[in-house]
């Protein structure tokens, strides 16, 4: 495969991945839940606008602390999260749908992460490879917390019983 198509194949998985977290958005009851898909719709655009400018110059500065602004985004929601909140079935499988859609990325740019002999393109890869985890980390979390939260934060925050 042509590395540019790869990138095309990208470009794709990135617009794939705003519909879901769109459709997901504007179905969900749940305020929390639905600024976490509507945050990740616009990261998914964000990549796409990323590999479209490799694609158009061959050359794209990687941003730095792109993990620090998703890890601060959840924490400045999990306030809202406060409640226990019932996750409805639709809810569910948005989380299982993205993060499915997540992986499926990460694998791809694996693959042609592997294959790439220029170092920019690797590093490219390596970078869309670190966002879709990041992504997928955080569906994750969001979905044990909204599941079960005294089990989300026993795994994640260090709980402890005391008797």
């Amino acid at each position: 495969m042509e590395f540019k198509e790869a990138l095309q194949k990208a470009i794709e998985f990135e617009q794939k991945g705003r519909m879901i977290y769109e459709e997901a958005a504007g179905k969900t009851k749940n305020d929390a839940v639905a600024k976490l898909f509507e945050y990740l719709a616009e990261q998914e655009k964000m990549h796409e606008d990323w590999i479209r400018k490799y694609v158009d110059d061959q050359g794209i500065e990687l941003p730095e602390n792109s993990k620090e602004d998703t890890k601060e985004f959840f924490k400045t929601t999990i306030g809202a999260f406060k409640e226990k909140i019932a996750l409805s079935g639709d809810d569910i499988s948005a989380y299982e749908q993205g993060m499915q859609l997540e992986t499926e990325s990460y694998e791809y740019y694996k693959e042609h992460s592997e294959k790439a002999e220029d170092p920019t393109v690797k590093a490219f890869l390596k970078f869309l490879m670190e966002q879709e985890q990041i992504h997928y980390d955080l569906l994750e979390q969001s979905k044990d917390y909204l599941s079960d939260p005294d089990l989300f934060f026993q795994r994640h925050e260090g709980w402890m019983f005391e008797g």
